[in-house]
């Protein structure tokens, strides 16, 4: 999740690239200046890349401390998620140390697939939430109740940037929302405020995730933990953007666990209350008695203890781990055998060099490698792909209507290579194909809830198998060998665990029941197993249901994760996905019940489950953006705008960034010009436009009379229309076009000067249009 709306280059310029040594040469500070005056300019004059969807009817509600923003048809929603923010607000006050003197607008929308949320202090207190549940497997899949994280982690950032001493607020009172010193923290700071907030707070939160425990265990066992230094940098190494949450999470977690989550609040108002930023260590001194660098050394050792016990009872029971058929690390998942030739098997991912891509690839009978070939590269948020009648089925993230980035299902057929998109804008995912039927079993979401549906290879859905509760996610189906039933992820009330629900009886059964998460089960090519990934004992290892019996085994027994099961169709190879400091590589592992082992009891990983209570009920109203168009900051200079002129700022914006405005006046006593510039923009039309008008005067002096040239008045006026609009709008092909008009009228106001008759013919200034377009 974003903590704020800045520029990437902006951040690495002012917190990654920051060099204490120079604190005390000016041009760094004018260059801080420059850019913090740039950043505003820019974020104003609007911040969002497409035009919404003018079809939406907003609405919107206000609590005491909150103001929410919604689509019509998320009414319940919104309701619950003002009852969360309140609740959100009782409880991180106090924590945070902070109160925040106006309300935050929180935003809800449903534009993508993928779930994310975003908050920021900058001009206007705002918190956008995507109705969008996380993925199968991330290191989000772990929750309770995701709108509850995400609106917890969100108001966190809202509530910590917030913070800040009396200059700074008392700058902020005059100009607007401009100056945020806990915004240009390290990202990892900001970020642990925000994770630390979630876990407090719910049953489950990222600190006590299986995927981030496994992300540091790997590390710490190929003595590849990161360095202080390397996590405050930009973040290369995998899981590249994870690394500042991950590390500054445990890192956080680890310091409150010591010395109290009171010295988070405490860190939080030094540092928010410093005139000079950048001193990170200073305020890390006055919170918790030493610099991070001494408290990291101590954390790094903390882990290395804590990873070697943990993992010693591991050892004890003897590894049970494949052999790796991929190389280089990065991401490589979901590999899938063909359904009748064991020596084959496809899988997506990518080596950190190119693009996701589907991979194929031949094996040996023994699991040696003897071909790789890439099939398709523009897998973007991709699902664990199904073989059909020599073709390939799977989702792929992809634009719709230039607004939304929604989940489709694709055909990649092998022969020809040819890529064919079967759905458009139908929020489906995980197709699995029936040999026996020719459908496709589907997973089609909403914004809050998800149904099992069958497709036909047109793409058209058939019939809804199951139909998901409000809330309730289904992930990764897999057909029987048969056809006649269906295995799945389910996540519902807090739990994730795996079910079977049989066609022909239409008769769901459970097949696991507890808090661990289990996901992406498959059946074996016999039908006599389920396996699936678990970390019920806190550790992700692949485990096999027996249909027959109800006993559950442990297949593999690794140290860091196994995931994504799939076996040959002879039934003697298991391939998984497995996690190893550099990445997740393919695995290949003998698969013999012989060598099962029992499994262990599972390991409390996570408390039971709570949900808030309905809370009350809070009067509806049509979203108007009149009310917030009012300026939001203003600033004035001497020779940054206009050189040699002083200049007058100032911006609005509504919170829904449909309608935004930017104005600048401008004069110079030496060039005696003044000048007024206007800009309004609008993004709630299908092709968003941006008007502005220029009026001014200057003095010209291509006058000539008498033998003399003269001063004169000129009055100018220029209007100008702009508007983008795509032919093409893929995720990774955009094709745009841009059309741009403008007209120019000059005026001269001159007091012409009485020409002599011996002089000869003047030059008299002469009024002037222009006008042009360009495409």
């Amino acid at each position: 999740m974003l903590a704020y709306n800045l520029h990437p280059r902006v951040i690495g310029r002012i917190t990654a690239c920051w060099n204490p040594s120079r604190l005390l040469e000016t041009n760094v500070f004018r260059n801080i200046i420059a850019i913090s005056i740039a950043f505003v300019i820019f974020s104003a004059s609007g911040n969002k890349a497409h035009a919404d969807d003018p079809s939406i009817h907003w609405k919107k509600l206000t609590t005491k401390n909150f103001t929410i923003t919604f689509p019509s048809e998320y009414r319940n929603t919104a309701q619950r998620v003002a009852s969360m923010a309140e609740e959100a607000h009782r409880l991180l006050v106090p924590l945070m140390g902070h109160k925040t003197a106006s309300p935050t607008h929180i935003v809800i929308s449903s534009y993508t697939d993928q779930a994310n949320g975003s908050a920021t202090v900058y001009f206007r207190k705002t918190i956008r939430l995507f109705l969008t549940f996380p993925s199968d497997i991330s290191e989000l899949s772990d929750f309770d109740d995701w709108l509850w994280i995400l609106i917890v982690h969100e108001y966190t950032h809202i509530l910590h940037m917030d913070t800040m001493g009396q200059l700074p607020r008392l700058i902020n009172k005059i100009f607007g929302q401009l100056w945020v010193p806990n915004s240009l923290l390290p990202t990892w700071v900001v970020e642990s405020m925000a994770v630390y907030s979630e876990t407090k707070f719910s049953s489950v939160g990222r600190n006590r995730s299986s995927i981030y425990s496994m992300y540091l265990r790997a590390s710490v066992l190929d003595n590849q933990l990161l360095s202080l230094a390397q996590i405050t940098s930009a973040p290369i190494p995998y899981p590249h953007g994870t690394i500042p949450y991950l590390y500054g999470s445990r890192f956080l977690w680890y310091l409150a666990r010591k010395y109290s989550d009171s010295t988070l609040k405490h860190f939080s108002a030094s540092y928010g209350s410093t005139l000079i930023p950048f001193g990170v260590n200073k305020s890390a001194r006055k919170a918790f008695g030493r610099t991070f660098v001494e408290l990291y050394k101590e954390f790094s050792a903390f882990l290395h203890k804590q990873v070697a016990t943990f993992v010693a009872p591991v050892r004890d029971r003897g590894i049970r781990r494949g052999q790796a058929i991929t190389r280089g690390g990065e991401f490589k998942f979901y590999p899938v055998f063909h359904p009748t030739d064991p020596t084959t098997l496809v899988y997506i991912g990518h080596d950190g060099h190119s693009p996701n891509a589907l991979h194929l690839v031949k094996i040996t009978g023994a699991g040696q490698v003897i071909h790789h070939e890439r099939l398709h590269g523009r897998m973007i948020g991709p699902g664990r792909p199904s073989w059909g009648n020599n073709s390939l089925w799977f989702h792929n993230l992809e634009m719709h209507k230039a607004t939304y980035s929604f989940n489709d299902v694709y055909q990649l057929r092998l022969g020809t290579k040819s890529f064919r998109r079967v759905t458009r804008g139908g929020r489906i995912s995980s197709p699995d194909f029936s040999f026996r039927k020719k459908v496709l079993v589907a997973v089609k979401s909403s914004a809050t809830s998800s149904d099992l549906v069958q497709l036909n290879t047109r793409g058209k859905v058939d019939k809804v198998i199951l139909r998901g509760a409000q809330y309730e996610q289904f992930y990764t189906p897999s057909l029987s060998p048969g056809g006649d039933e269906v295995v799945f992820s389910r996540y519902k009330s807090g739990k994730r665990d795996i079910c079977l629900y049989n066609l022909k009886t239409n008769t769901l059964t459970s097949i696991t029941n507890d808090r661990a998460m289990d996901t992406g089960p498959v059946f074996s090519p016999d039908g006599a197993y389920i396996l699936f990934s678990s970390d019920r004992t806190e550790i992700f290892n692949i485990y096999a249901y027996h249909l027959k019996t109800g006993a559950l085994f442990q297949v593999t027994n690794v140290l860091n994760g196994a995931f994504a099961p799939s076996l040959s169709a002879d039934g003697r190879l298991l391939a998984y996905a497995g996690y190893t400091s550099k990445g997740y590589e393919i695995f290949i592992l003998p698969f013999s019940p012989r060598a099962f082992l029992n499994p262990l009891e599972p390991l409390p990983v996570r408390e039971a489950a709570h949900f808030m209570p309905r809370g009350p009920t809070y009067k509806i109203s049509d979203y108007s953006p009149l009310p917030y168009l009012s300026p939001v900051a203003w600033f004035a200079d001497w020779g940054y705008t206009v050189s040699n002129a002083a200049s007058l700022t100032m911006m609005g914006f509504d919170p829904l960034n449909h309608h935004s405005w930017y104005m600048t006046a401008n004069y110079s006593p030496q060039e005696e010009l003044g000048e007024l510039y206007l800009s309004y923009g609008n993004n709630q039309t299908p092709i968003p436009v941006e008007v502005s008008l220029t009026t001014g005067q200057y003095n010209k002096n291509n006058m000539n009379v008498n033998e003399a040239w003269h001063q004169y008045p000129w009055n100018y006026f220029k209007g100008e229309v702009a508007a983008t609009f795509p032919f093409v709008s893929q995720m990774r092909q955009t094709l745009a076009g841009y059309l741009y008009g403008s007209a120019y009228r000059g005026i001269p106001r001159e007091e012409r000067p009485v020409p002599r008759p011996d002089s000869p013919l003047p030059v008299w200034p002469e009024g002037s249009w222009r006008a042009s377009v360009k495409a």
